[in-house]
């Protein structure tokens, strides 16, 4: 089963989504963690999976997508 998309426009399913703009506002990984209620590791895999999607090698290339894609860096729980 593959997961759904947050939008059409994106390849990323919703929570990548969350990851990515929390990664382009500045968070760290642990900042991540805390705010998605979700393990540390669990954070770097959702990123991993965001970044492999994108194409991107740094998180730098993740903000550049959502600021690219016009996407609310705000959080969304």
């Amino acid at each position: 089963m593959t997961p759904r998309s947050a939008t059409p426009e994106t390849p990323l399913t919703a929570r990548e989504l969350q990851v990515a703009r929390l990664v382009a506002a500045g968070h760290t990984n642990r900042q991540v963690a805390v705010d998605l209620d979700i393990s540390e590791w669990t954070a770097i895999n959702h990123l991993r999976h965001v970044m492999r999607k994108l194409d991107c090698r740094s998180r730098v290339g993740v903000a550049q997508w959502i600021l690219n894609a016009e996407l609310p860096l705000s959080r969304e729980r």
